[in-house]
């Protein structure tokens, strides 16, 4: 009788589950804080550093370096990492795990990116402390990760915060050229740099200054019109003045940049986000 009477059957049956999220939680500036975060640590490689170091770096000294006759693989012979060395020799096909591994992280950062900005498009100023420069910090990560697939994979699945999850295997990788996929980019870092500030207080956040550099880069990138075999077949010189006024815009920002007076200081700690750096992954040390 005592356990009868005891009972409230309201506040038994509408218990808020305990370290599970929910819209409320997620609309937040602590909530949103957390899904920024993980599209910023995207920026080191998805997986953090275990084995994405050698297998899909975000270096990219396997698919650039090494490739381009720059550097080495190294190792124990050309059975180690044998998946590199087949890139050192230009012997390039589907069955290089590498290249799937790359594609799928570049794809999980990208949509790090959209689950951020779905909920920062779902809440209000009240709610997301500094909501308008998060979404545009959020725009111009995707544009980078959706840039490095670009330039590394040329025919890619292109698609935003809007597209239902269900919805992704219907979008094909020819919907759009190189010069209209990089010009979608291109436009992402510049829509971007409208509600972004000149400063972060945090070193490594985007400002105004990462987004015209960036989209200087894709803009130049899509000034050299390539065929379908990869080779130059024209120059677009109003891209390529674009350019010019993009990287002009950079260093109006009321910060200088200039080279070191000594190329042995990138390696060293202290000059790090030092006069030369623009936009630079953070790690964390220990």
């Amino acid at each position: 009788a005592l356990m009868t009477v005891s009972c409230d059957e309201d506040s038994f049956l509408d218990l808020v589950p305990q370290g599970s999220l929910n819209e409320n939680i997620m609309t937040s500036t602590e909530g949103v804080d957390l899904l920024v975060n993980a599209a910023y640590a995207a920026l080191g490689g998805p997986e953090g550093q275990s084995w994405s170091v050698w297998c899909h770096p975000t270096s990219n000294w396997t698919y650039g370096e090494v490739r381009s006759d720059n550097a080495y693989k190294g190792g124990g012979g050309v059975g180690d990492l044998n998946e590199v060395h087949r890139m050192e020799i230009f012997d390039m096909d589907a069955t290089n795990g590498f290249l799937d591994s790359k594609w799928y992280h570049l794809y999980c950062s990208v949509q790090r990116c959209n689950s951020a900005l779905r909920v920062l498009n779902a809440a209000t100023d009240e709610q997301v402390s500094g909501r308008i420069s998060r979404i545009a910090e959020m725009k111009v990560l995707r544009a980078h990760y959706y840039f490095e697939l670009s330039r590394l994979f040329n025919k890619i699945p292109y698609f935003d915060e809007n597209v239902e999850n269900d919805d992704y295997k219907y979008i094909p990788n020819n919907q759009f050229t190189r010069e209209e996929l990089l010009g979608k980019i291109a436009q992402e870092f510049l829509d971007a740099a409208n509600d972004l500030p000149d400063t972060q207080s945090q070193v490594g956040r985007v400002t105004k200054n990462i987004a015209y550099a960036y989209a200087a880069k894709a803009r130049l990138y899509q000034a050299y019109r390539q065929d379908d075999n990869n080779q130059v077949v024209a120059i677009d010189k109003q891209l390529l003045a674009e350019v010019v006024t993009l990287c002009d815009k950079v260093g109006a920002q009321g910060k200088a940049y200039t080279l070191l007076n000594d190329f042995q200081k990138l390696d060293q700690l202290e000059y790090e986000n030092g006069v030369e750096s623009v936009f630079a992954v953070q790690y964390s040390m220990d």
